[in-house]
């Protein structure tokens, strides 16, 4: 999915960057070559001065259907 968005998926929310696979499920699911999948698309990504994790966590705690 990542690399079917792109540089695109800068422009959306974190919410939707994560559900299209710019997160992590620690402690290594969704890594890429070792690093946040954010790096792909933001080489300066800090995950502590963001609310991804936060983000990423709320997204998969809610049910599906």
């Amino acid at each position: 999915m990542i690399v079917s968005v792109g540089p695109a998926a800068r422009n959306y929310s974190a919410r939707i960057q994560s559900l299209l696979g710019y997160s992590i499920h620690p402690p290594f699911m969704g890594h890429i070559n070792g690093l946040h999948p954010l790096r792909t698309i933001d080489p300066t990504y800090d995950a502590r001065s963001t609310n991804h994790a936060a983000v990423a966590a709320a997204v998969f705690e809610q049910p599906f259907g």
